[in-house]
């Protein structure tokens, strides 16, 4: 059976859960403006943002006392949120080749 979380935890529960959420989006956001902008520095920095959302998932799995298969699940979550960027990048570039935005094609 599945122990609850101890109501001292709750509020850190909440800070990291929102730790997350933008640290989830931060990572997003970098990885596509270092696409747009073709920066280097922005991947990396997009890669360490992907390290604080490890970190702060890790800390919740540990605090919520998942394991067995929900340990499986934060795992899949983390590919998840790795890969996603990705694909989401190439089906963007994949639907939009050949787009002239100058054309006046809307």
């Amino acid at each position: 059976m599945v122990e609850p979380v101890s109501v001292e935890n709750m509020f850190i529960v909440f800070v990291i859960s929102a730790a997350i959420v933008v640290s989830g989006l931060l990572y997003g956001l970098l990885f596509l403006l270092s696409r747009m902008w073709r920066q280097a520095w922005l991947l990396p920095s997009a890669y360490v943002v992907f390290a604080v959302l490890v970190a702060c998932v890790l800390m919740l799995a540990e605090i919520m006392r998942l394991d067995g298969f929900w340990r499986l699940m934060v795992a899949a979550m983390l590919a998840g949120y790795l890969l996603a960027p990705r694909v989401i990048w190439r089906l963007c570039i994949a639907t939009h080749a050949g787009d002239d935005p100058m054309a006046g094609n809307r």
